[in-house]
């Protein structure tokens, strides 16, 4: 039996309604005292951090707006779409045993349980507010300090697995969507630049992952020596300045090699109209190259919502959900391609007739 929860309520990303920035995200990174590192610790111990630090956050919820999920109390579906979903990474599906997900969709947050850390408390949004979401994020760990006894010294701050999130503990990233720069050949030399700047330019799902969908998180390396209020303004610049040479790379697109990119737009909807099966990365990848047309004027801006919407639908495990019987292999993507047939058979032809001058979102 899979766990029933809207997963909608919770899929950040697939809210958003503008282009190239897709959603910021803030995270804390908490130990407690007298446990070793998740890595380290028994399956007793584990457990026992899971209960301490669940019963308290559950217990400081007085709108009753979270819900609490033990990962080795769900099924493995469940547990990827959850994955897909950006609401635990990777490594936490991997953990299972004491490791756990607690939700609020009231405040947009999503504080993981014996990830790396004990704890990673993380808010997200689709608006790049980052001091907002940071001063809901500090009320949220300042109200958890007065019950969890936080492992911190006085010279190093908060103590973390990692020693790059030594410090404060906080990291602030972004979720953006830069195929210009990847149809241009800029997007290697940009992660180069930005690792000098003591930024991190990953792909969709985090470290040592694909950019599928021409989708990058972009967030600091460190934490230590900084002040939040200093992180928080060099990763906003960082993030300006990627979606102004994001914007600069779809204009030389269009000025450069105009026809190039329409042939691509319209082979991508072709076949996202006509395939009989796709697979989840094929399939991502021609949404980009629709997402990118709506951002360039050549379908109605409504239709974006819509499209990140059928990019989280056709992933392996959302897609299973939506099913009456397990599928895998050529007869899930088979269904991924009914499921596109749908949407893509009364989707609009695209106008390339919009302006050069008329590319100009740069926020």
């Amino acid at each position: 039996m899979h766990t029933k929860f809207n997963m909608d309520e919770w899929m950040v990303t697939a809210t958003s309604t503008k282009p190239i920035f897709l959603s910021a995200r803030v995270r804390l990174a908490r130990n407690l005292m007298h446990y070793p590192f998740p890595q380290q610790a028994s399956e007793k111990q584990r457990k026992e951090i899971f209960d301490t630090c669940s019963d308290v956050i559950m217990q400081s919820d007085g709108n009753n707006a979270s819900i609490c999920l033990q990962l080795d109390a769900l099924d493995e579906l469940t547990c990827t779409s959850l994955m897909e979903a950006h609401q635990i990474s990777v490594d936490l599906a991997k953990n299972k045993v004491g490791a756990g997900v607690i939700l609020n969709k009231k405040n947009k947050f999503a504080f993981m349980i014996n990830e790396e850390d004990h704890l990673r408390l993380q808010v997200l949004d689709v608006q790049p507010n980052f001091k907002i979401l940071w001063r809901r994020l500090d009320r949220l760990d300042s109200c958890l300090e007065q019950y969890l006894d936080y492992a911190f010294q006085p010279h190093l701050g908060y103590l973390t697995a990692c020693p790059t999130n030594l410090g404060t503990g906080i990291r602030a990233s972004a979720m953006l969507h830069l195929p210009g720069l990847v149809f241009t050949n800029q997007h290697m030399q940009v992660g180069r630049s930005l690792a000098e700047m003591g930024m991190i330019l990953r792909g969709v799902y985090g470290e040592q992952s694909k950019a599928i969908g021409h989708i990058f998180q972009v967030s600091n390396q460190t934490s230590l020596g900084f002040s939040e209020n200093e992180l928080l303004d060099r990763v906003e610049h960082v993030i300006h300045l990627l979606v102004k040479k994001e914007t600069e790379a779809r204009k030389k697109l269009l000025r450069t090699t105009p026809h190039e990119l329409f042939d691509n737009i319209g082979r991508a909807l072709g076949i996202l109209r006509a395939c009989f099966e796709v697979g989840a990365e094929e399939a991502t990848n021609l949404l980009s190259l629709i997402i990118l047309a709506v951002d360039l004027g050549f379908f109605p801006k409504e239709k974006r919502r819509i499209l990140y919407k059928i990019k989280q639908e056709i992933q392996p495990a959302h897609l299973q959900l939506l099913l009456p019987q397990p599928l895998k292999g050529k007869e899930l993507n088979r269904e991924r391609a009914k499921l596109l047939h749908r949407y893509f058979l009364k989707f609009p032809e695209p106008d390339f007739k919009v302006k050069k001058e008329e590319v100009n979102y740069v926020s």
